[in-house]
């Protein structure tokens, strides 16, 4: 079952982090939100392709820079497939 108090510290642990790298990319990520190990982003495309994508590459590794976290990153659709809903 895992210690009772793990969630609200992993949800603090990276909210330190999240300090760092989210105003680095507030021209393209309209929203960040979190809920302990999922992620939801709205992602603004830059008018050219190579741009976007690059910034893109940019924050997964900016996320997954951080200690030992490392994680999933689904392609940029219109779609939303969020916590298997």
């Amino acid at each position: 079952m895992g210690t009772p108090p793990a969630p609200p510290y992993a949800t603090i642990y990276f909210a330190l982090h999240k300090l760092e790298f989210v105003p680095l990319y507030k021209p393209s990520l309209l929203d960040y939100s979190r809920y302990i190990g999922d992620v939801l982003g709205v992602w603004t495309h830059h008018p050219n392709p190579d741009t976007n994508h690059k910034n893109f590459l940019d924050l997964q590794a900016s996320m997954n820079c951080f200690r030992k976290l490392k994680w999933e990153f689904t392609p940029i659709t219109k779609g939303v497939d969020f916590m298997d809903l």
